[in-house]
């Protein structure tokens, strides 16, 4: 605003969508709202491959422009041409801290101290250290390299994944903002907003939009993964209505793209009867187009769908072991847990407990996830049945710790019988009353028992009654015959119905 001329980068995330630093397109220090805006893809030195580019509206968080919250330093261009079918575009993808601080990740952009910021460089690190919304890293970075793509490569899908956007540094170290998911919905619904072109190449008007609103999903980069990622949105209702019809067009137009993920979404349709007429073959056909493609989330799906069966589906115990095998293969968590499983209870193959276990350390091995409490809970399983109580009792609280409550209830048997360990009522029903607190309905049961039978509490029936009643209802036979037991007693012991 002020007349001064300024350089920032920013990347392609969609035909005519740029993904920059807030601080790039508005600057209260510098008056406001950039006047003019162009994008120069891939340029070095003087060659232009695309030629500079308008952008015609600039989108950024309300808390940014209004308050320079630094969380938000995040912005988006939306050019007057679709270069982006020319470039080709990068993905996005939003995961769990543990997950990124194993990987490098690389910083892409121009800095100004190379050939006056015309030159395209990448630097490579790892992450330091991780805030709510910011991560910081030694990644080398100069001024220009603003709103740079901190990204990493997909090494299953193939393309590279944006994680973040570079925003400041110092000799000591560098900052971007992390791709949250709020954030990572925010740039899907500006995504959304602007699917057409925003102007054309004689438009010289530029709209600057102050943006709050969010919705949905995660790209992998090119065509097909940008469409499955719109359906994606609709078909979870992220931002914006569910709209299932909505899915599946965009879904279809990703699959002519021959994406895989989105035929695993049509498949996921079809399993659940969501928006469509549950068809458990329909549902297989497209879960085994996408594993075709190396999908491991699809392969694994046709393992449990073969291991459970379904409506006209029946159960094969050797397909569901030989897609989970697939999976495993693929070094995929979900794969490498289920098919110990299958190793643990001899389902589709000989019962192996060894390399059951082997498979479980592989599940639990990796980034705490949804798979790890579980996983930890299998390993102590293979221990407990090989004799081995002293390990099993480690892998049940390392289980239980990451929140698995029914490795709660195994920590709480060994306490209150003293199994492994000395014996200790009070701890036993302190894990016992988590796994409940947990939803646990064995843990309803259990602490039916425990305040009937007096263990480590004074002997109350009511309370029993209550937990057996909460099992119960839940359809737990167990907690149903004892709630009628003791139902029984105290009409018998109210009556006098006690004989010698």
């Amino acid at each position: 605003p002020g007349g001064s001329k300024k350089y920032c980068s920013g990347t392609l995330i969609g035909p005519h969508h740029v993904i920059t630093a807030g601080h790039c397109l508005h600057s209260t220090v510098d008056g406001g709202w950039a006047i003019d805006v162009t994008f120069d893809p891939g340029r070095n030195e003087e060659y232009s491959p695309f030629g500079p580019v308008k952008g015609t509206v600039l989108l950024a968080p309300i808390d940014w422009v209004q308050r320079q919250i630094a969380t938000e330093d995040i912005a988006m261009v939306i050019l007057n041409q679709s270069i982006g079918y020319k470039t080709g575009w990068a993905g996005l993808f939003s995961g769990p801290d543990d997950l990124l601080r194993e990987q490098v990740l690389n910083v892409t952009g121009y800095p100004g101290d190379k050939a006056k910021g015309t030159q395209m460089w990448t630097m490579e690190g790892r992450v330091k250290h991780f805030g709510k919304d910011h991560f910081y890293y030694s990644i080398e970075t100069f001024k220009g390299q603003s709103g740079s793509a901190v990204w990493r490569e997909d090494k299953v899908n193939g393309g590279v994944q944006i994680v973040g956007v570079h925003t400041s540094g110092s000799e000591l170290i560098n900052r971007g903002v992390k791709l949250t998911k709020n954030k990572l919905e925010r740039v899907m619904l500006w995504i959304s907003l602007y699917l057409d072109l925003a102007g054309s190449g004689n438009n010289n008007d530029t709209t600057r939009v102050t943006e709050g609103l969010q919705t949905s999903s995660r790209l992998f980069g090119g065509n097909g993964c940008y469409m499955n990622s719109i359906g994606e949105a609709f078909k979870d209702a992220m931002g914006v209505n569910q709209n299932i019809n909505e899915a599946l067009l965009w879904f279809d137009r990703a699959i002519r793209f021959g994406n895989g993920q989105a035929e695993m979404n049509v498949g996921c349709l079809f399993r659940d009867g969501t928006g469509v007429k549950q068809d458990c073959n329909q549902a297989k056909y497209w879960f085994e187009r996408s594993a075709e493609k190396a999908n491991e989330a699809a392969m694994c799906n046709l393992g449990v769908m073969y291991r459970e069966g379904g409506p006209s589906f029946p159960q094969d115990s050797k397909q569901s072991f030989y897609w989970f095998e697939r999976a495993s293969k693929l070094g995929s968590l979900r794969g490498h847990y289920h098919l110990a499983n299958n190793y643990f209870y001899g389902t589709g193959t000989e019962i192996d407990k060894y390399k059951a276990l082997e498979l479980y350390y592989k599940a639990g091995a990796s980034a705490k996830n949804e798979i790890t409490p579980r996983a930890y809970h299998g390993v102590a399983c293979v221990y407990r049945d090989l004799g081995d109580v002293n390990a099993a009792k480690i892998w049940f609280e390392k289980a239980a710790n990451a929140g698995h409550t029914q490795a709660m209830i195994c920590v709480a048997y060994m306490y209150l019988c003293g199994v492994g360990v000395e014996r200790n009522l009070e701890e036993g029903l302190k894990w016992c009353q988590k796994s409940a607190d947990g939803g646990n309905v064995d843990a309803y049961n259990n602490l039916g028992c425990i305040y009937r039978d007096g263990l480590g509490v004074a002997q109350n029936y009511r309370t029993a009654f209550y937990w057996f009643n909460q099992a119960a209802k839940l359809g737990h036979t167990i907690a149903q015959q004892n709630q009628n037991e003791l139902f029984i007693f105290q009409q018998c012991k109210e009556n006098n119905m006690f004989f010698g």
